[in-house]
């Protein structure tokens, strides 16, 4: 489909050879399998031009819609392979988690706006495995009292 639609658009099967690299004979082979395939003629051929056939126009239009859909999901598949999705599980010491990861986590948030954060507050020691954390944090903040201000 790819090869008939860059026929088509360039107007050269020398064109798509070099756009392939292939040589033109390969291109030609190529096109006149998948006409044979298809039991139908899809292009007309003279030494100085190549014009559609009345299946070529039609086909011409369908392979143009299905690449485009192709190239589309192909775009939103690599979208969603490289872009961060889920929930990520994180439990830290209350001060610690309100003063420094909070205001982390909301900015990260922001940016990333379809990836989860799940925070949980808890100055006790979680086990990351068993309660399903994908971070722990065991820094305990000390806070200073009246009398050390």
């Amino acid at each position: 489909m790819n090869l008939f639609v860059r026929i088509v658009e360039t107007g050269s099967f020398s064109a798509v050879a070099r756009e392939l690299e292939m040589l033109q004979p390969s291109v030609s082979k190529h096109m006149n399998m998948l006409e044979q395939s298809l039991g139908v003629r899809l292009l007309n051929r003279t030494t100085r031009k190549i014009s559609l056939t009345e299946a070529g126009k039609e086909y011409f239009e369908r392979c143009q819609r299905i690449i485009d859909d192709v190239n589309e999901l192909e775009t939103e598949v690599l979208g969603l392979v490289n872009k961060p999705t889920g929930t990520l599980r994180i439990t830290s010491p209350v001060a610690f988690g309100q003063i420094y990861m909070l205001p982390l986590l909301l900015a990260f948030r922001n940016q990333v706006a379809e990836f989860g954060v799940d925070l949980s507050f808890d100055d006790r020691y979680a086990d990351l495995v068993q309660e399903g954390f994908d971070a722990v944090s065991y820094t305990h903040l000390t806070l200073p009292t009246n009398r050390e201000v």
